[in-house]
C-alpha cells in the first residue's frame, strides 16, 4: 500500500480548522474499524474505507468517528497514488440524531401526555372529595330526619368516599409509575445523546486525483480513552503436576464507538509516557533540626510493612477456550496479536481475553511459622519466569479445582522466584510447646540469666512425603548490655540480623518429626526487658 502524497502537513495547527464549515459538495463516506492496538493506556485505531474519487479535487468526509481521537496522531494512506491537499478534524454539529433517539423522544412525549391526563384526573377527584365533605349536613337545624334517611345518607357517603379514595390511590400509583418511566427515558436520552456526541467526530479531507478511480483508504488515529490491564489464573491440580498459568488481558474503551468483530492486539508499550531522557539535579546537604529529625523518625516507624502471605479477598472466574495468539517481542515492549476478532463495547465495559496459557514446572513446598499460626501452607515456587512477559497484576489461585485466594504478581521484583500460597493443608499438624524443664531464671552477681526453650512437633498425615520449610525465631539484642546466646538449634540456620531460625525438612508419609531450640538472655540486675 502506498502512502498518500502529503501536500499539507496533517499535524500543523489542526485545531484552527475546527470551526470551518463543511464543503457543500463533500461526499460522506462510511468507514469500519478493522484493527485496534490497545496499549496499557490508549489505543491505536485502524479504519478502512472505499471511496469513488472523481478526476480533480474531491472533498471527502469520513464520519461516525470518536470525537476523542488525538488530532496529531491522524494518518491516512491509500492503495493508489493520490494527493492529499488537506485534512482536518471536525464535528458533525450539535443536532445529534438517530432512530433510537427519535423513538425515545416520541415515547417521552406520549408519556408526558399520559401524566398530564392523570394529573387532571387527580385534580377532578380532589374537587369531588371537597364537594362531598362540604355537604355532610343532612337537613336544617329545625328539620327532623328519620333513622332510615340517616342510614341511606351514611351508605351514600360511604360508597362515594370509597369510590373517590380508591380512584385517588389508583391515579397516584399510575402517576408514580409513569414518572419513573419518564425518568428512565430521560436518562436513556441523555446517555444516548452523550454517545452520539462522542460519535460525532469526523475527518474532512481534500484529495486530488488524476482520474476517476476507486480508492481504498486506511485511516489510523490514537485515542486515550482505552487501555488494558493483565490478570492471571494460577491452577495446580496436585503437587505431582506442573503449574498452569493463564495470562488474561482485560480490555476496555470508552470512546462511544463499539468495536465490532475487530482484530485486537494488546501491547505493553506506553505511547503517552514521556520520551525525554530524565535529568538529574544537585542534592544539597544541610543540618537537620532536632524537631524535624524526630518527625522523620516517627514517620519511618509508621511506614507499612510488607506482608508475606497471600490474603483471600474474593472469587475468581474461569474462561472457556483460548483464542490463537501470536507474540511480538520488541526491544522495549511486547504485544499479543489475537487472531480471533472480538467485540468491545464503547461504554467502558471490560472484555477479558485469554492470551496465553503456560504449563510450567514448579517446586512445591510447605511453609510454616508456628509462632504465628500452627498451620502449614502449601506454596508453589516458580523460577525462570522472566521470559513470560508478565506485568504487574492480580492472580486468582486455584488448588485441586478450588479457589483458594488471590496474590499480586510483581514483575519488577528483584527475586528470580515467584511464590504462590495455595492455602492451608489440614493434613499436616503442627504444635509449638514451651519446654518448662529447660526454662529458668537465675541471678549471678549483678546479672540476670533467663533460659527459654521450645519444641516444634510436625506430623505428616498425608499419604506422600512432603518438603517443609519451618521458621521460628529468637530475639535480637538492641543494647550491648543485653546478651543472647543460642544454645540449641537442632540444625537450623540462623539469620543473626533478624534472629530467624529456618529448618528445611523432608517428612515421610505418616511420620512425625520434632525440632527444639533453646536460648539464654543475660542482662543487668534491676532492669526489665521486653520484646518489641
Amino acid at each position: 500500500m502506498s502512502l498518500l502524497t502529503i501536500v499539507l502537513s496533517l499535524f500543523l495547527n489542526l485545531n484552527a480548522f475546527h470551526q470551518l464549515p463543511q464543503p457543500s459538495n463533500a461526499t460522506t463516506v462510511p468507514s469500519s474499524i478493522e484493527r485496534a492496538t490497545v496499549y496499557l493506556q490508549g489505543a491505536q485505531i485502524t479504519r478502512k474505507a472505499t471511496v469513488q474519487l472523481n478526476s480533480g479535487s474531491n472533498s471527502i468526509i469520513f464520519n461516525n468517528l470518536s470525537n476523542m481521537l488525538n488530532e496529531q496522531s491522524i494518518q491516512i494512506s491509500s492503495d493508489v497514488p493520490v494527493t492529499l491537499l488537506s485534512v482536518r478534524k471536525s464535528e458533525a454539529g450539535n443536532d445529534y440524531r438517530s432512530e433510537k433517539l427519535d423513538s425515545l423522544e416520541s415515547e417521552k412525549k406520549e408519556l408526558e401526555s399520559q401524566i398530564a391526563l392523570k394529573q387532571a384526573e387527580q385534580s377532578v377527584l380532589d374537587r369531588e372529595l371537597n364537594i362531598l365533605l362540604s355537604n355532610q349536613t343532612l337537613r336544617g337545624e329545625n328539620e327532623k330526619i328519620s333513622a332510615l334517611e340517616i342510614k341511606q345518607a351514611m351508605e351514600y357517603f360511604r360508597e362515594k368516599l370509597t369510590e373517590i379514595e380508591t380512584s385517588r390511590i389508583d391515579v397516584k400509583k399510575s402517576l408514580q409509575e409513569a414518572q419513573q418511566q419518564l425518568n428512565d427515558i430521560n436518562s436513556s436520552i441523555n446517555e444516548l445523546r452523550r454517545k452520539l456526541r462522542q460519535q460525532s467526530g469526523q475527518l474532512i479531507a481534500e484529495i486530488e486525483s488524476n482520474g476517476n478511480r476507486t480508492v481504498n483508504f486506511t485511516i489510523s488515529y490514537f485515542i486515550s480513552s482505552a487501555g488494558w490491564y493483565p490478570s492471571y489464573d494460577v491452577r495446580v491440580e496436585n503437587i505431582d503436576q506442573p503449574l498452569e498459568l493463564t495470562y488474561k488481558a482485560n480490555i476496555y474503551q470508552n470512546s462511544g464507538i463499539d468495536w465490532n468483530n475487530v482484530q485486537l492486539s494488546v501491547s505493553s508499550a506506553q505511547p503517552l509516557s514521556s520520551t525525554n531522557i530524565p535529568s538529574i539535579e544537585p542534592i544539597y546537604l544541610r543540618f537537620l533540626e532536632a524537631e524535624a529529625r524526630q518527625r522523620m523518625e516517627d514517620a519511618s516507624k509508621m511506614a507499612p510493612q510488607a506482608l508475606g502471605e497471600v490474603v483471600v479477598t474474593g472469587y475468581g472466574s474461569e474462561l472457556s477456550g483460548r483464542p490463537a495468539v501470536s507474540v511480538n517481542q520488541n526491544h522495549t515492549s511486547f504485544s499479543f496479536d489475537i487472531e480471533t476478532p472480538y467485540t468491545v463495547s464503547g461504554d467502558g465495559d471490560t472484555r477479558t481475553v485469554s492470551v496465553q496459557n503456560h504449563s510450567l514446572p514448579a517446586t512445591y513446598r510447605y511453609f510454616a511459622i508456628p509462632k504465628n499460626q500452627e498451620t502449614a501452607y502449601l506454596t508453589a515456587l516458580l523460577t525462570d519466569w522472566e521470559d513470560l512477559n508478565l506485568l504487574n497484576g492480580e492472580a486468582n489461585l486455584y488448588f485441586e479445582k478450588t479457589f483458594v485466594g488471590q496474590a499480586q504478581i510483581e514483575s519488577n521484583a528483584v527475586s528470580d522466584t515467584l511464590r504462590f500460597s495455595l492455602g492451608k493443608d489440614e493434613g499436616i499438624a503442627i504444635e509449638r510447646n514451651r519446654l518448662t524443664e529447660f526454662s529458668e531464671k537465675n541471678f549471678f552477681g549483678n546479672r540476670v540469666r533467663e533460659t527459654r526453650a521450645w519444641e516444634l512437633v510436625i506430623r505428616n498425615s498425608k499419604n506422600k512425603a512432603i518438603e517443609l520449610t519451618l521458621v521460628d525465631q529468637i530475639p535480637v539484642s538492641t543494647n550491648e548490655d543485653i546478651e543472647i546466646d543460642l544454645q540449641e538449634r537442632s540444625g537450623a540456620s540462623l539469620n543473626e540480623d533478624t534472629g530467624e531460625l529456618t529448618w528445611t525438612l523432608s517428612i515421610p508419609a505418616g511420620s512425625s518429626v520434632s525440632r527444639q531450640f533453646r536460648y539464654r538472655v543475660e542482662y543487668p540486675t534491676g532492669k526489665q526487658i521486653r520484646e518489641k
